[in-house]
């Protein structure tokens, strides 16, 4: 068994819009930082913000996938961060619709950020998925849970890289 890694562009979060049955994935969406340095997914400190990617599962996925998420702060105190990670995945011929199929069991895992603003830090987890499969279309949800007991750290969470793992 080998593991293999599929490199998901943080410039190409999805962030507003709907689904053909007028349904959205977000609820409320992160903001997008393409300043002076590199892309930033920003997740605010107050309000439950997601994002989603879309992707075509590899044909020689296995499963046992997990996200690799590099981030830094926008502020830090050396407090905790509390993310969810969720997958939904459609085989040709099915429906992009909320009402027909729902995102896997969310998978929250949380990290104490660096004391210091600005310096890179790196969270893995192993995630849940239901129907994710070789060759289907997929999408990843990637939510920070403010409104949890575990999310303390004041300030955005600047998403730098994501990344997903999985076995073949």
């Amino acid at each position: 068994m080998a593991v293999q890694r599929l490199i998901i562009p943080v410039q190409s979060a999805k962030i507003v819009g709907s689904t053909v049955d007028g349904a959205s994935y977000i609820d409320n969406p992160a903001g997008i930082d393409g300043g002076q340095n590199t892309f930033a997914l920003l997740f605010d400190a107050s309000t439950d913000e997601s994002a989603t990617w879309t992707f075509q599962v590899p044909s020689n996925y296995t499963g046992s996938p997990s996200v690799n998420l590099m981030y830094t702060m926008a502020s830090a105190v050396a407090n905790d961060i509390d993310m969810r990670v969720e997958t939904r995945s459609m085989s040709s011929g099915e429906p992009n619709s909320t009402s027909v199929f729902g995102f896997s069991t969310e998978t929250s895992f949380s990290e104490t950020v660096p004391s210091s603003a600005g310096f890179i830090s790196e969270i893995t987890a192993a995630i849940s998925t239901d129907n994710l499969a070789a060759d289907r279309f997929a999408i990843l949800r990637l939510s920070r849970q403010t409104t949890s007991g575990d999310d303390t750290a004041a300030g955005d969470v600047e998403i730098r890289a994501l990344t997903m793992e999985y076995s073949t």
